[in-house]
């Protein structure tokens, strides 16, 4: 990752604080090796872990008046570098790892990945999180909204065992969970998945086969509205697929199935 040109002293001297929060041994060969074999989302908390572990400032050795300044040193790396890498976050001055869009962006990033940590969702999380690096490029905001359409379809095929994300997706939700729910709420949904289904539309005019020439990528605005509302579907769908999952209820199936659900 990052770890080659990072000052090894100041990640030393933020290891202990590291530690407590990883469980890992205290050392810096540990640490080293932990970084850079630990999942991004990890990763990116230890950048804030380490950043707190740092002191503002601290003596050069006994009896020097020199000060150094560990934690400034740690941050002029480490936000360059997250600036120049094609990651969908940057690095603030309290080793806070932000959205590059703001950050009621990054808390529906937050909250759709948290909703994603089930191992069944591990591919769609994985386009959810090449999406998010999309964004990072204006010229590539059409990859990130296909990306999206990828995690979202992903999880609809695995729910329904259809081909394909389209709207079958209606008939599905309304068929296999709307029973699940209060009146208003069930009406609710049916208005919904509407959006969804809107949502699916619009995605595929930012989606094409290796064959065919790329769209032009939408506006930032544009994308980020697409996007914002493809993270709500997808943590949406990943909810409903695990408590339709977990469910002996004969009433939860797969699309066109006469049979109990399927175990995934």
């Amino acid at each position: 990752m990052y770890l080659s040109t990072i000052d090894s002293q100041c990640l030393q001297a933020a290891w202990k604080e590291v530690a407590i929060n990883t469980g890992e041994p205290k050392n810096w060969a540990a640490l080293d090796a932990f970084l850079r074999a630990c999942p991004w989302d990890v990763f990116i908390d230890c950048i804030t872990h380490i950043t707190n572990g740092l002191p503002k400032s601290q003596v050069v050795a006994a009896y020097s008046e020199d000060l150094v300044y560990p934690r400034q040193k740690w941050l002029e790396f480490v936000i360059p570098a997250f600036d120049q890498e094609h990651v969908a976050f940057k690095i603030d001055t309290q080793g806070r790892a932000l959205s590059v869009v703001d950050a009621a962006f990054s808390e529906l990033v937050d909250t759709t990945l948290d909703g994603l940590n089930d191992p069944r969702f591990a591919n769609a999380k994985s386009d959810v999180q090449a999406a998010l690096k999309h964004m990072k490029k204006s010229e590539a905001l059409d990859e990130a909204i296909d990306s999206t359409f990828k995690a979202a379809e992903n999880i609809y095929k695995m729910s329904s065992g259809a081909i394909q994300l389209d709207d079958s997706a209606r008939k599905y939700y309304q068929t296999n969970w709307a029973y699940k729910l209060s009146i208003p709420e069930k009406h609710a949904l049916a208005k919904m998945i509407v959006t969804l289904s809107e949502w699916v539309n619009a995605a595929h005019y930012y989606r094409h086969a290796d064959n065919q020439p790329r769209p032009t990528p939408p506006s930032r605005e544009t994308a980020v509205w697409m996007i914002s509302t493809s993270l709500a579907h997808i943590r949406w769908m990943a909810h409903v697929h695990i408590e339709l999952n977990n469910t002996a209820d004969p009433k939860s199936r797969p699309l066109g199935s006469t049979g109990m659900s399927r175990a995934i």
